[in-house]
């Protein structure tokens, strides 16, 4: 389903039921979860070639 298939506004919710901790809440918890997924793609194993280095930097442009 569409965004625009549930609401007109393009919200959904009431943002009156937010408050400040509730915003400072999300954004620490959010944070804490982005940190945890960077610290888990650190760990791949990436190995780049010449062609991938060349078509990459062709996307560039």
């Amino acid at each position: 389903m569409e965004h625009h298939e549930y609401s007109d506004t393009a919200t959904i919710g009431d943002p009156f039921a937010g408050s400040k901790e509730k915003g400072e809440k999300y954004f620490q918890v959010a944070g804490e979860a982005l940190a945890e997924l960077i610290e888990e793609i650190k760990k791949f194993d990436v190995k780049v070639t010449e062609a991938g280095r060349e078509r990459a930097s062709l996307a560039r442009v």
